[in-house]
């Protein structure tokens, strides 16, 4: 464990320094290369959401890794999710116009507005897949084109 500290490190080093060296060359702020603000110590001040960027990226890693521990990386081969990404198409599709349609004509507290949503733009959502999808993805099998090899 303590070499992935170390490497971390080392990486992150490295990444600081190839920053520093491209603020010299380019102020991505829009201002002249040089004249950005700098601390004490002659270094340029870091724009704010800096930090954010450096972080991020190894906190999603970290949990994306537990994730996959705790689960054993099977979370997403269940047949809940599958059927979600099939169904996927219809619920981006519909979901705007079903939760603009509840707010504006049912008048119930927003726990049962949102379950009614929920539920709403699932059975639209599946019912376009069985209804319009799943045929012409059918239709794509007899059409797909083949080169033929050359003679």
């Amino acid at each position: 464990m303590a070499w992935r500290a170390e490497r971390h490190q080392a990486v992150e080093i490295e990444v600081r320094a190839r920053l520093s060296a491209l603020d010299d060359v380019v102020d991505l702020e829009g201002a002249p290369a040089g004249r950005r603000p700098r601390s004490a110590s002659g270094r340029a001040e870091r724009p704010p959401g800096f930090r954010l960027c450096m972080w991020l990226p190894r906190g999603l890693t970290r949990v994306k890794s537990a994730l996959r521990r705790m689960f054993g990386g099977g979370l997403l081969a269940h047949p809940i999710p599958v059927y979600l990404g099939r169904i996927s198409f219809g619920l981006y599709i519909f979901h705007q116009a079903v939760a603009q349609g509840v707010l504006l004509h049912v008048d119930v507290p927003w726990p049962l507005r949102l379950g009614l949503t929920l539920a709403l733009t699932l059975c639209l959502a599946a019912l376009s897949y069985v209804l319009l999808e799943r045929p012409f993805l059918r239709l794509k099998m007899r059409f797909t084109y083949v080169r033929s090899a050359p003679v």
